[in-house]
């Protein structure tokens, strides 16, 4: 907020009070303790209705933290599946004979925040990555 927008709020505020003191004082104070007692009363029930609304209120899900495949040596396939809201079948033949070669060591990466990886790893067979869906999945092979 800026020097002059500032000074504006406050002159506005002294003003809205300053009116409020003057109504007041010209109702007489057994009036003004009545008006500010209902006031009061309807800003809480306002203000619990909107906490139940919004405890109510659909909230996405939370992202489920990610998966992740790295420096890995695997001799069949990677099935990463997150966040499926139906039933998940998966079927396979034979487990595929082991990758020739073992991938360089690393240190273990942090997941991440959402999202599935598959880095610097071999693998003997094929690599599913299923995110978000809204029905059943069936993986073959």
């Amino acid at each position: 907020m800026t020097g002059r927008n500032r000074i504006i709020t406050w002159a506005m505020a002294g003003t809205a009070g300053a009116a409020l003191i003057t109504f007041f004082v010209l109702i007489g104070l057994d009036r003004a303790d009545k008006i500010a007692s209902t006031v009061s009363a309807v800003i809480a029930v306002l203000g619990g209705g909107a906490a139940v609304v919004a405890a109510r209120a659909d909230r996405p899900a939370p992202v489920p933290p990610g998966q992740v495949v790295q420096s890995s040596w695997i001799g069949g396939d990677i099935r990463q599946v997150s966040r499926v809201r139906g039933d998940i079948r998966t079927t396979g033949g034979p487990t595929a004979p082991r990758p020739a070669r073992r991938p360089r060591e690393q240190g273990v990466p942090d997941a991440p925040p959402a999202g599935q990886r598959v880095a610097d790893s071999t693998t003997g067979g094929p690599v599913h990555q299923i995110d978000d869906i809204g029905g059943d999945v069936e993986i073959e092979r």
